[in-house]
């Protein structure tokens, strides 16, 4: 799939117009604009377009309810745009584009254009300082660097792509937590090995690392607190039923396993001991900790599909090729360290207490298990994949 050349972040040079959508009666059917919305989405692309003459308004606030409200915010970008019907002079322009933003559900939009211009209503745009004012919404709340007075637009196709990345539009806030979300999930794939590591490491620093991924997993929640909230909301195909119930299996582990490592905690939270309890915490926690382990790399893997695209399009067929076997050859040894390090038996109990070789390699003992990473997280990128063409084929 190759993307936009002019606009990267437009995935597949494909868009989703809302100018005309499925209506039921005189509303527009939500349950069949879900459906059409996550199949857009699933199949790896990202832009929508919508205005507030489309459909009365009901296109922007068909938006919020199917795509904004269900769908975390770097997911997709929206277009809006300033039509002249809704503004006779410039002090209009600001306050219609807050209102263009409650409708849609949405802190920003990726592209604000300058809709239907022609040789009659230019004169209008040019007389209200739409460009300049677009503009002006474009530079507020972004860096520290001035506006480019020679930046601002005339009346060439710049005038079209006025992007809103200021108070009302804080993409620069945007990427920032695109940044912050990008870092918690890197720190959680490196600290996940090496709490598997236990007592080879050593039991303290495994408490200290345990607690921080205890906050890293809080942080993750938050940040995909939309995910909880969309949860009862729209339809659901086969890649999301298997995608919801493995994200709450996961989360009911990433609670327990910290909460019973601190009950059998012997250095941060010796305060917080129950006297009797130490032996059943510790048979529960070495559960959770396999399982929990198992399950967060297959769910990374099923985050995987809009990457894998991307890597697709910017990679020649030879380096894919290579990348392909590469991966293959990680899975098969990541069969083998599956065995190796006996993770069946510690996850269903057959082993009641890790065992560790101390005078073996730690770092063959993490590489052990980041190729075990990689096997079941190809195994959930494979699975989502294969739900997703299952319900494409259904449609």
């Amino acid at each position: 799939m190759e993307n936009s050349r002019f606009f990267p972040e437009v995935y597949g040079n494909f868009g989703f117009g809302c100018m005309r959508l499925p209506m039921k009666g005189g509303s527009v059917d939500y349950e069949e604009f879900c459906r059409m919305a996550d199949a857009f989405i699933e199949a790896g692309f990202n832009y929508f377009d919508t205005a507030h003459a489309y459909l009365g308004g009901l296109s922007e606030t068909a938006i919020r309810d199917c795509v904004a409200k269900r769908y975390p915010r770097e997911k997709f970008l929206l277009t809006n745009k300033l039509t002249t019907p809704y503004f006779n002079k410039q002090e209009d322009i600001r306050p219609f584009v807050e209102s263009q933003l409650k409708l849609c559900g949405v802190d920003y939009f990726d592209f604000y254009l300058m809709h239907a211009q022609d040789r009659n209503n230019y004169q209008k745009y040019k007389r209200c300082k739409a460009y300049e004012t677009c503009y002006a919404l474009k530079q507020e709340g972004m860096s520290a660097a001035p506006a480019d007075p020679a930046a601002s637009p005339g009346c060439g196709k710049d005038i079209r792509n006025v992007r809103q990345d200021n108070n009302l539009c804080k993409r620069g806030v945007e990427m920032n937590k695109k940044r912050i979300r990008l870092l918690v999930d890197i720190g959680m794939v490196i600290l996940l090995p090496l709490l598997m590591a236990y007592s080879l490491l050593g039991e303290k620093f495994h408490e200290m690392i345990g607690t921080v991924m205890a906050v890293l997993f809080v942080i993750h929640l938050i940040q995909n607190r939309k995910w909880v909230a969309a949860i009862p909301k729209g339809r659901y195909n086969a890649r999301r039923v298997f995608q919801t119930a493995l994200d709450l299996m996961l989360l009911m582990f990433m609670i327990l396993q910290p909460l019973s490592g601190i009950l059998m905690s012997k250095h941060l939270y010796t305060f917080i001991q129950i006297s009797g309890i130490s032996s059943v915490m510790r048979g529960i926690h070495m559960a959770l900790a396999y399982w929990g382990f198992v399950l967060m790399s297959i769910h990374a893997g099923t985050h995987l599909q809009p990457l894998l695209r991307r890597f697709r399009t910017d990679r020649s067929g030879l380096v894919m090729t290579g990348s392909i076997i590469l991966t293959a050859l990680i899975c098969l040894y990541g069969i083998y360290a599956f065995v190796k390090r006996q993770i069946p038996s510690y996850m269903f109990l057959q082993i009641k207490f890790a065992f560790f070789d101390f005078s073996a390699s730690r770092i063959l003992f993490i590489l052990d298990y980041l190729a075990v990473m990689v096997l079941f997280a190809v195994i959930g990128l494979l699975i989502s994949a294969g739900l997703s063409n299952i319900g494409k084929r259904k449609r």
